[in-house]
Protein backbone atom coordinates (compact mmCIF):
# COMPACT_ATOMS: atom_id res chain seq x y z
CA UNK A 1 0.00 0.00 0.00
CA UNK A 2 0.85 3.56 -0.51
CA UNK A 3 1.75 5.22 2.87
CA UNK A 4 0.22 8.78 3.27
CA UNK A 5 1.27 11.16 5.56
CA UNK A 6 -1.93 11.73 7.98
CA UNK A 7 -1.43 15.10 8.29
CA UNK A 8 -3.01 15.19 4.34
CA UNK A 9 -5.40 13.00 5.21
CA UNK A 10 -6.86 15.05 7.78
CA UNK A 11 -6.00 18.14 5.44
CA UNK A 12 -8.44 16.43 2.55
CA UNK A 13 -11.22 15.23 5.08
CA UNK A 14 -11.63 18.94 6.66
CA UNK A 15 -11.88 20.39 2.85
CA UNK A 16 -14.26 17.90 1.48
CA UNK A 17 -16.70 18.01 4.97
CA UNK A 18 -18.35 21.17 5.64
CA UNK A 19 -20.67 19.61 8.01
CA UNK A 20 -21.27 16.66 10.98
CA UNK A 21 -24.17 15.57 12.29
CA UNK A 22 -23.99 13.86 15.08
CA UNK A 23 -26.79 11.32 16.09
CA UNK A 24 -27.27 9.80 19.74
CA UNK A 25 -29.49 6.87 20.89
CA UNK A 26 -32.34 7.70 23.49
CA UNK A 27 -33.32 5.30 26.21
CA UNK A 28 -35.92 3.67 24.14
CA UNK A 29 -33.70 3.11 21.31
CA UNK A 30 -34.27 5.94 19.03
CA UNK A 31 -31.90 8.02 17.07
CA UNK A 32 -32.07 11.74 17.58
CA UNK A 33 -29.54 14.46 16.24
CA UNK A 34 -27.78 16.06 19.03
CA UNK A 35 -25.11 17.75 17.53
CA UNK A 36 -24.51 19.96 14.05
CA UNK A 37 -21.08 21.07 13.86
CA UNK A 38 -19.11 23.20 10.70
CA UNK A 39 -15.89 21.64 9.92
CA UNK A 40 -14.22 25.76 10.06
CA UNK A 41 -10.55 24.50 9.07
CA UNK A 42 -7.42 23.73 10.39
CA UNK A 43 -5.02 24.24 13.22
CA UNK A 44 -1.50 22.06 12.81
CA UNK A 45 -2.75 18.92 12.37
CA UNK A 46 -6.22 19.71 14.29
CA UNK A 47 -9.30 19.82 12.43
CA UNK A 48 -11.34 22.50 13.96
CA UNK A 49 -15.17 22.69 14.25
CA UNK A 50 -18.05 24.94 15.54
CA UNK A 51 -21.33 24.00 16.92
CA UNK A 52 -24.22 24.97 15.36
CA UNK A 53 -27.26 24.03 17.17
CA UNK A 54 -26.92 21.35 20.28
CA UNK A 55 -29.70 19.00 21.75
CA UNK A 56 -31.17 20.53 25.09
CA UNK A 57 -32.77 17.67 26.36
CA UNK A 58 -36.03 18.31 28.70
CA UNK A 59 -37.25 15.18 29.57
CA UNK A 60 -36.57 10.79 28.84
CA UNK A 61 -36.78 10.88 24.93
CA UNK A 62 -37.65 14.54 24.50
CA UNK A 63 -35.80 17.82 23.93
CA UNK A 64 -35.31 20.84 21.51
CA UNK A 65 -32.10 21.23 18.92
CA UNK A 66 -31.12 24.54 19.95
CA UNK A 67 -28.95 27.04 17.65
CA UNK A 68 -25.62 28.14 19.62
CA UNK A 69 -25.67 31.25 17.81
CA UNK A 70 -23.14 30.80 15.76
CA UNK A 71 -23.72 31.57 11.77
CA UNK A 72 -22.02 28.87 9.45
CA UNK A 73 -19.05 30.00 7.10
CA UNK A 74 -21.48 28.12 3.94
CA UNK A 75 -24.01 30.89 4.45
CA UNK A 76 -22.90 32.55 1.44
CA UNK A 77 -22.86 29.06 -0.87
CA UNK A 78 -26.30 27.97 1.10
CA UNK A 79 -28.08 31.03 -0.07
CA UNK A 80 -27.08 30.94 -3.67
CA UNK A 81 -29.71 27.41 -3.53
CA UNK A 82 -32.22 29.31 -1.30
CA UNK A 83 -32.21 32.90 -0.94
CA UNK A 84 -35.28 32.55 1.61
CA UNK A 85 -31.84 31.32 4.26
CA UNK A 86 -31.86 33.94 7.04
CA UNK A 87 -29.68 34.50 10.02
CA UNK A 88 -32.40 33.76 11.96
CA UNK A 89 -32.27 30.31 11.56
CA UNK A 90 -28.90 30.31 13.88
CA UNK A 91 -30.70 32.53 16.36
CA UNK A 92 -32.26 31.67 19.20
CA UNK A 93 -35.38 30.01 17.89
CA UNK A 94 -36.19 26.30 18.75
CA UNK A 95 -36.77 23.36 17.22
CA UNK A 96 -39.04 20.18 18.95
CA UNK A 97 -37.88 16.92 18.55
CA UNK A 98 -40.13 14.49 18.71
Amino acid sequence: GIDIPIASVRKQIASAIQLIIQLKRTGDGRRVVSKIAEITGMENEVILTSDLFELKESGPGAGLLKPTGLVPKFIAKLREVDRDVSHMLFDDAETRIR
